[in-house]
């Protein structure tokens, strides 16, 4: 957002931060009233934004990352037609713009409450209580949740150096925690999953060296970079997960879940593990998959089974015949139409899990994963009573 003024509002409560208003300057630079927001600039609470100091009002080419630009980070705290509040250090604006008020500026930003919400659901995720006083399972493995945790102690500065070493000693007792195989994969199994994994395809010692970690331990991270054949191995390791959970559990009912940062990168896992000859169901909107992936998304088997789309059609027959019902009727066709809706709702998921029980490996994003109308028609995370969301065959992942 261009040509926009400071004004200083306050202290935030409890010390650390000033409050400064941003708000757009009017025509041909002038203070005052101010004008309303541009529609565009839809700024929201926990933004992450800069501040520019520009030249003046017209000043479009200054930005924060020319060269010598003067700039300062804060956070959305409030919003309103005409005015942004934003956070920043206390004293930050009188020291990096040497006052801000009179001055010109321009507001990007660099994070969205998005990326904010998201951070914030996996600190929450991994910090919470897992188990309950019903002795039930918690959604993250404890030791890999533990591990996580720890692994950031040791490292935080502001820790003393005891909570340091301790964090680093626990570290060590998770580690060979870490390096076993879950009690139910025995050798036979993984000596199985891994011939499975690696066999018919060409890898090097270091990608045979991670297939055969990530099959025999509770947590394998790969680290390369681009052209070392991550997305390759990964393949690898679902073709192996997947034969290894059939070994386990041969009704069929337990599955892979493969996730990536982004569509494209789901999208480019996806065509992987096809090519592995594996039954894929690419989770996730179809408008926003690549094409070669559209025919494996969830969409694409909910529209071609026989009984939603036989359902689909029926509520949208009763839906549109409200519009020529008479009054006498009305009541009589809206609960034809309500339920005609519901069944159709019933049938769409139905042909939903359908999918899902028929695949080796459902395919999504990080953020689709933790959707809990997906955890719960596999099986996992499901609330009492949530019954549509939870098939009686259930699918474990």
């Amino acid at each position: 957002m261009y040509d926009v003024a400071l004004e200083y509002r306050g202290l935030v409560l409890g010390g650390g931060g000033e409050i400064w208003r941003v708000t757009k300057l009017g025509p041909s630079g002038l203070k005052g009233s101010p004008p309303p927001l541009p529609r565009a600039s839809k700024f929201a609470r926990n933004d992450i934004v800069a501040l520019t100091k520009t030249g003046g009002p017209g000043d479009y080419w200054e930005t924060p990352l020319s060269d010598g630009a003067v700039r300062a980070e804060g956070v959305v705290s409030n919003g309103g037609p005409y005015y942004v509040d934003v956070v920043l250090k206390a004293g930050e604006v009188s020291g990096t713009f040497g006052g801000g008020e009179g001055d010109v500026f321009r507001m990007d930003r660099f994070f969205s409450d998005v990326t904010h919400a998201r951070m914030c659901g996996a600190v929450a995720a991994l910090t919470r209580v897992e188990d309950g006083e019903d002795g039930g399972e918690g959604k993250i493995d404890k030791v890999i949740r533990d591990t996580i945790l720890l692994s950031y102690a040791k490292e935080d500065g502001e820790l003393g150096r005891g909570a340091r070493e301790s964090a680093g000693g626990k570290l060590d007792v998770l580690s060979k925690l870490i390096a076993k195989s879950p009690p139910q994969y025995t050798q036979p199994f993984l000596t199985a999953a891994y011939s499975t994994a690696t066999s018919g395809r060409s890898f090097n010692n270091p990608q045979l060296t991670s297939i055969a970690a990530a099959l025999t331990r509770r947590l394998t991270i790969i680290v390369g970079p681009p052209g070392t054949g991550k997305t390759t191995t990964g393949a690898a390791i679902a073709l192996g997960a997947s034969s290894l959970q059939r070994s386990v559990d041969p009704s069929g009912n337990s599955k892979v879940l493969c996730c990536a940062f982004s569509n494209a990168g789901a999208d480019n896992f996806a065509e992987k593990l096809i090519d592995s000859g594996l039954t894929v169901v690419r989770v996730g909107r179809s408008t926003a998959m690549d094409p070669g992936v559209v025919k494996h998304s969830l969409d694409w088997h909910v529209d071609r089974d026989a009984g939603a789309q036989a359902a689909l059609k029926a509520a949208a027959l009763a839906t549109s015949r409200l519009k020529s019902t008479d009054r006498n009727r009305e009541r009589s066709a809206r609960s034809e139409a309500t339920l005609a809706v519901q069944r159709s709702i019933d049938e769409c998921q139905r042909a939903a899990y359908d999918a899902l029980k028929g695949c080796d490996v459902v395919v999504t994003t990080c953020v689709g994963a933790v959707d809990p109308r997906l955890m719960a028609s596999l099986g996992r995370g499901g609330e009492e009573g949530d019954g549509r969301w939870r098939p009686t065959a259930n699918l474990k992942l």
